[in-house]
């Protein structure tokens, strides 16, 4: 059973699972909605949050935050070109937000055309490369990170880059990565560096569909493993 109303699941569908022109170098996969579904399914409060989304793409994971109650997201990624695209699913959810909020005031008998008690979310979108993005600059006060940062078939280890420049902002950290039979160790060797503990890990299938020039087969199921680490 889906956390998130059917209406938004559509906009996620619609909206954020195809980016047209994938990068294989960036590892451009959209992250599917019966993940979206087990990523946030969990004992995580958004509600009010400051949340930072590192390679945000088209935006699912920061929508999601948004609308389980994240005061404010910012996204970052290092793909100029769909910033764009990211800008009008920032619309089109900001309308369907408000359509929502107001529906479910209407059903529970307030009045329906006063909106003064909801409050959209903010979102910051933000172009630089993740490993050299100085996160000082960042004026606010971080409490959570998401992301689902490249596997590393492209460039080994980028995913564990993107967890030491996330483990700076000592915040939790909920992150989605690549699982082979060396994973534990290497992960098991930088928490002790970054001083962070791991709170619960999930592994899930991945499927990607054949998106890539390099892609033979239709569909390909990856093993992941989903984190929510936290400093120690």
């Amino acid at each position: 059973m889906s956390i998130f109303p059917n209406s938004f699941l559509n906009f996620l569908t619609k909206n954020t699972q195809t980016i047209l022109s994938p990068k294989i170098s960036l590892e451009q996969y959209s992250t599917p909605i019966p993940l979206l579904n087990e990523i946030f399914s969990n004992s995580i409060d958004f509600n009010n949050k400051i949340v930072l989304d590192m390679g945000v793409g088209l935006g699912s994971l920061s929508f999601c935050a948004a609308w389980l109650g994240a005061k404010s997201i910012i996204g970052i990624d290092s793909d100029r070109e769909i910033f764009q695209s990211l800008k009008k699913n920032e619309k089109f959810f900001l309308n369907l937000f408000l359509s929502y909020q107001l529906y479910s005031q209407k059903e529970k008998n307030f009045k329906s055309k006063n909106n003064k008690n909801i409050t959209n979310p903010v979102f910051s979108w933000i172009h630089s490369q993740i490993e050299f993005f100085q996160l000082n600059n960042l004026n606010n006060k971080i409490n959570i990170v998401i992301m689902n940062p490249p596997f590393g078939t492209q460039r080994k280890g980028i995913d564990f880059v993107f967890l030491r420049q996330a483990a700076k902002l000592r915040c939790p950290i909920l992150s989605l990565h690549k699982y082979h039979s060396n994973f534990n160790k290497k992960l098991a060797d930088l928490l002790r560096i970054i001083n962070y503990k791991v709170k619960w890990k999930k592994k899930l299938e991945f499927p990607i569909k054949n998106s890539m020039d390099h892609h033979a087969l239709p569909l390909y199921v990856v093993e992941t493993l989903l984190l929510l680490i936290e400093p120690v």
